[in-house]
């Protein structure tokens, strides 16, 4: 059904499209340390596959709230010393410092994002399916105008602490919540 499909994909993505990556990475700077996209997309999307018929709408907001919550307190609370710990803060929660991978897109945060926009991944296809295509549209262009509304008044906040605080730029934790290019 649907649940092996997603699985086989993600198991795709985190070894065979792993594998046709990574020689583009070592071109790029000779190293191994990558965890691509896609692969972090492959956990979300196998993750997902066995969550999402059983957490309602609301639960997968919730939750995705709460990865996203919790692996940006450990991104400023936890400062591992051992290499384990760095690896597993780095692949899983996140860091504010460059560390063990050279490019890193962590997977608890991502998986935040994946679960609570499957709510509206299944919204649209319920317009979709009921013929209300324009009604998806709509729905599609709100949510690009909240999302940009809330990228601008980042932005917005970004730029009033450091008039505040009389320096060009937050540093830290700080810097990486209000930057609108941040992934790591």
């Amino acid at each position: 059904g649907l649940k092996d499909t997603l699985t086989d994909r993600g198991l795709f993505l985190i070894t065979i499209g792993h594998l046709i990556t990574l020689p583009a990475f070592w071109y790029y700077q000779a190293s191994f340390s990558w965890l691509f996209i896609t692969d972090t997309i492959g956990l979300c999307v196998i993750a997902g596959a066995y969550l999402i018929d059983k957490l309602s709408p609301r639960e997968r907001v919730l939750l995705g709230a709460a990865a996203f919550t919790l692996s940006w307190a450990m991104v400023s609370a936890w400062h591992p010393v051992s290499t384990w710990a760095r690896f597993v803060k780095e692949g899983f929660f996140g860091t504010d410092t460059p560390g063990l991978f050279r490019y890193s897109f962590p997977v608890l945060p991502w998986f935040g994002v994946y679960i609570a926009s499957s709510v509206l991944g299944e919204r649209v296809g319920k317009y979709y399916r009921d013929g209300e295509g324009e009604r998806a549209w709509r729905l599609l262009g709100a949510t690009a105008l909240a999302s940009l509304s809330l990228a601008m008044s980042l932005k917005l906040l970004d730029w009033t602490v450091a008039f505040l605080i009389g320096e060009p730029a937050p540093t830290g934790v700080m810097s990486m919540l209000l930057s609108v290019e941040q992934k790591c």
